[in-house]
């Protein structure tokens, strides 16, 4: 899925970390971070809290986190106003690297590798390793063969997914990933296009573009700044509000986007964004999506945990 040797071409540092801050952006960008709290890390040992930090503002006195067992870290977690808190019990981050360095197998490629990381960690979670609030503890870890059975729903081969990011009327940042052989083999951005001044109101070119220089388009999201920041909020149903608003454009849209566009919207709004949805969405591909799920294989709804993680930061 994701090879060893995936190739990163035409990304400058500043888009680089502008991608950053797309996949990482704030949970509410009118409240400063210092009103909504910070993570905060718990290191215990034989029983007494050595270190706390604050993620975003560094260390503070583990002498005010009296530690007495995992069901005292969510009294701790509200007294400190945390969204979040995850303490670490005696060697459990040993333990942890140790089981990944028994079990991982260096040829594999980054998915099998993650999946390899994640269980060592998910094996230690109630045991050295807690969290409060905990979205993730009794979701069941899926299988390299459902995770690939669902990225090959996601995107085919030979094809692309692209995001373009606009603020003031200008392409704030962009994303592009091609798909070969069942594989990630290139992210890229516009830059690979050759275009001298992409705009949103001409993404036809944009995708144009994108046949000619990578692979054809599968999906392409085009929103404004805020728009983005919106969608991928903790909000059920942004993603409609979004299109319907002419914010956001998804074109070309297959079947799991318009299920995506319509998940969690008001019946109103999703009717107007599945009328928005690209330029061309034939009834039938319609009919198709709101039957379809691509996350079926998976066990769970990654959507669903993407937001209730969101809400805890």
């Amino acid at each position: 899925m994701i090879p060893l040797d995936i190739a990163f071409s035409e990304l400058d540092p500043e888009g680089w970390r502008r991608t950053q801050q797309l996949l990482l952006p704030p949970s509410a960008p009118h409240v400063p971070r210092r009103k909504l709290g910070a993570p905060l890390l718990l290191f215990v040992e034989h029983g007494r809290c050595v270190k706390a930090l604050r993620m975003g503002s560094g260390r503070e006195d583990p002498q005010q986190y009296v530690w007495s067992g995992a069901p005292s870290l969510g009294q701790l977690r509200r007294r400190a106003g945390a969204p979040i808190a995850i303490a670490f019990e005696d060697d459990a981050l040993d333990r942890i690297a140790q089981a990944i360095e028994r079990e991982l197998v260096v040829h594999h490629d980054l998915v099998a590798q993650w999946l390899t990381t994640v269980q060592a960690a998910q094996r230690e979670l109630g045991r050295t390793v807690h969290i409060d609030p905990n979205p993730i503890g009794k979701l069941p870890l899926p299988s390299y063969e459902a995770l690939e059975t669902t990225w090959n729903l996601l995107l085919p081969d030979d094809r692309a997914a692209g995001l373009f990011v606009f603020d003031r009327g200008q392409l704030w940042n962009s994303l592009i990933l091609e798909k070969r052989g069942g594989q990630a083999v290139r992210v890229t951005s516009s830059h690979a296009l050759g275009l001298v001044r992409p705009v949103m109101e001409r993404r036809g070119e944009i995708l144009a573009a994108m046949e000619r220089r990578v692979a054809r388009p599968h999906i392409a999201l085009f929103a404004t700044l805020g728009a983005w920041r919106a969608i991928v909020g903790p909000e059920v149903g942004a993603l409609a509000r979004e299109v319907a608003l002419r914010q956001a454009i998804l074109d070309p849209a297959p079947p799991w986007a318009l299920a995506l566009a319509g998940a969690g919207a008001v019946a109103g709004v999703a009717k107007e964004a599945s009328r928005l949805l690209g330029r061309f969405v034939p009834s039938s591909v319609k009919a198709t999506a709101r039957a379809f799920s691509p996350f079926a294989a998976l066990g769970f709804d990654p959507i669903d945990l993407f937001v209730k993680i969101r809400k805890s930061f």
